[in-house]
């Protein structure tokens, strides 16, 4: 058997003994393929950095600007009201970054804009919420996420580089469904991918000179419309 068929073959049989041993499980197993656009809003700096000391203080942060984000989600729903859900979100956005010194009484400001990418790669447990006689469709969904940035705004310079740029969390969503035919629907959802950041900037003059970012739990938040293609449910 060639490699390209082994992983599809032991997904299918994953799904066939998690999956309810009842033939009508098997039967209303699902799998949806669910491209989609929305935002990309994180909602506190990635990087922050504060120095007070003999009459100098330094302050330096940088934050994700909000930006289209784009990404995919596959689905493989093992009944009416449990999936395990996989996606990747990817976003082009602007790392803003500002510094802010006062030195007995002169103040320095400055702020710089570099383009960036942000990579998000998730997997989570789908539910139903309510039941279906409700008429109303709410699930949701929770799962590990990882998190990792890059693109030019991260480039090494002669004076130093930014390290610590991937993250291990979770993430939470919410969504629900309109149908617009009997093998598509569209997808509202709105999604928290939550993690500590722990940035660091390592000089490449002095070596093992290093800035930590001051400990932060960063919350980036996804609202998006996608177009799922499947079988409804």
């Amino acid at each position: 058997m060639r490699s390209s068929r082994i992983i599809p073959c032991l997904v299918l049989t994953a799904v066939v003994i998690i999956a309810p041993p009842s033939a009508q499980a098997q039967k209303d197993s699902r799998f949806v393929f669910t491209p989609y656009v929305g935002v990309y809003a994180p909602s506190t700096d990635v990087f922050r950095f504060r120095l007070v000391e003999n009459g100098t203080a330094v302050s330096f942060n940088t934050r994700h600007q909000p930006a289209v984000g784009v990404g995919v989600s596959a689905s493989v729903w093992l009944d009416d009201r449990f999936a395990i859900e996989a996606g990747g979100l990817y976003s082009r956005n602007t790392l803003r970054a500002d510094l802010f010194m006062n030195q007995i009484g002169t103040v320095t400001t400055s702020r710089a804009d570099g383009e960036s990418d942000v990579w998000a790669g998730t997997i989570k447990l789908m539910v139903q919420a309510l039941p279906p006689r409700s008429g109303m469709n709410l699930r949701v969904g929770l799962g590990p996420a990882l998190i990792t940035r890059g693109g030019p705004a991260y480039r090494g310079v002669v004076e130093g580089r930014m390290t610590g740029l991937t993250d291990v969390g979770g993430v939470l969503s919410l969504c629900s469904r309109v149908p617009v035919g009997r093998f598509a629907v569209i997808r509202l959802r709105a999604e928290d991918l939550v993690y500590q950041a722990r940035q660091r900037w390592e000089s490449q003059r002095v070596a093992g000179a290093e800035i930590r970012s001051d400990p932060r739990m960063q919350h980036d938040f996804v609202l998006s419309v996608g177009l799922q293609v499947g079988p409804t449910r």
